[in-house]
């Protein structure tokens, strides 16, 4: 099998000192090969099955990591490490929150109810949430369309005559799917 001739820094897509911190290692795996056991428990590698969108896949269980925080091409600054070991020398999940916090964009606001000061996540403000502090201070929705009267209507009018889900939601200005789960109560349990 011959090798690409776009490989390192000749490929578009090369970061090098760039690159991120799992592409970093999936390089290193590439250019050194699986290792046969942990550097530090000595627990023997193997393949890991596990489900990923729907289909099967495989996953050796020894892997790269980086001894010095530098991420060099050098074989001396990597050593080969089981997922629990590896965890524990890069404290991966403290990593993962400083990451997260660090990217994500927040504001404060006051609540629309009590005007308390309270911090939001960006992303919830492009849809229509963020005007409130919590649940409690959020009001009630007055654009419900049905009440029990019309739902129970709706039922007697499904069941008596041979009217379809379809006309009854044109009817009553809701959807087909609405109409279904009152007819099945699914909801609306009156």
């Amino acid at each position: 099998m011959q090798k690409s001739k776009y490989l390192r820094e000749k490929h578009c897509g090369w970061k090098g000192d760039k690159a991120g911190y799992a592409a970093k290692h999936i390089r290193m795996t590439a250019r050194f090969g699986l290792q046969k056991e942990c550097g530090n428990c000595k627990i023997l590698g193997k393949y890991i099955s596990y489900m990923r969108r729907g289909r099967e896949s495989k996953r050796w269980s020894i892997e790269w990591a980086n001894k010095s925080g530098e991420y060099k091409d050098e074989p001396e600054d990597w050593i080969g490490l089981c997922k629990k070991c590896h965890n524990k020398m890069d404290d991966i999940t403290r990593k993962c929150w400083l990451i997260r916090d660090r990217n994500i964009k927040k504001r404060k606001l006051n609540c629309g109810t009590c005007n308390k000061e309270f911090i939001i996540v960006e992303s919830r403000l492009k849809y229509g949430g963020g005007k409130f502090c919590s649940f409690v201070c959020t009001p009630k929705r007055n654009n419900i369309k049905l009440t029990e009267k019309k739902v129970q209507y709706i039922r007697g009018l499904y069941s008596a005559r041979n009217i379809s889900q379809c006309l009854l939601g044109r009817l009553f200005n809701v959807s087909q799917a609405t109409i279904y789960n009152i007819i099945s109560r699914k909801t609306w349990h009156v």
